[in-house]
């Protein structure tokens, strides 16, 4: 490990200005460290001492939540950060993202109603922004395109992601669907903010670890 200070910056280089440095030029989160985190977490959730952190209002049933949506017939994928957090990463979310069929707007309002959520858009005003919020104290972000573009110019089409989708089960009643894991980092490309490259290297080492 490369070591700073000493003679070689000075004999006025204090202590305060070696951490200011070091503050400013450590790289992020390296591979190693996020694999030991996702390993250690995989064994406490084996152990059934795992408990995924959550940001949610006591009161509100996120088991109920999502047996609505399920119970709708709709297709709806679960994408964003609450993936990673049901998959076990060490992440925090206070929010909701689905990517839903296009066609079927009006039938998942439906089924979000009775939590309260409330639409910023008509299903016609949706369709044409390609997206949305249902909003309380709870915030939800629906994805309404039949497909969208990565940063990098990658088309990613709903069809095709719905086509590779996997399942988390919340409850024996309860299954979510998610994107594929390949798909779900296709997703964080969207917008490719910091937070979501940081996401793809915990993704890429869960794929990596189990691989398909």
């Amino acid at each position: 490990m490369r070591r700073f200070g000493g003679a070689g910056f000075g004999a006025d280089f204090d202590r305060e200005r070696e951490l200011n440095f070091l503050a400013a030029t450590r790289p992020p989160l390296c591979w190693v460290e996020v694999h030991i985190n996702v390993a250690n977490i995989e064994t406490e959730r084996l152990a059934g001492r795992y408990n995924p952190p959550d940001m949610r209002d006591a009161e509100f049933d996120e088991i109920a939540f999502f047996r609505a949506i399920q119970e709708s017939g709709v297709r709806s994928l679960l994408i964003g950060r609450r993936v990673l957090v049901l998959l076990g990463l060490p992440v925090l979310t206070a929010d909701y993202d689905f990517w839903i069929d296009i066609d079927r707007i009006a039938a998942f309002n439906d089924a979000i109603a009775p939590y309260g959520l409330q639409p910023t858009r008509s299903p016609d005003e949706a369709r044409r922004a390609g997206r949305y919020a249902a909003e309380n104290d709870e915030h939800v972000d629906v994805l309404v395109a039949r497909s969208v573009h990565t940063t990098d110019g990658v088309s990613v089409g709903f069809e095709d992601v719905w086509s590779r989708r996997t399942t988390i089960a919340l409850a024996n009643d309860v299954l979510v669907s998610v994107p594929a894991i390949s798909d779900l980092i296709l997703t964080k490309r969207f917008a490719s903010r910091p937070k979501d490259l940081e996401d793809i290297r915990l993704l890429t080492v869960l794929q990596r670890e189990n691989p398909a």
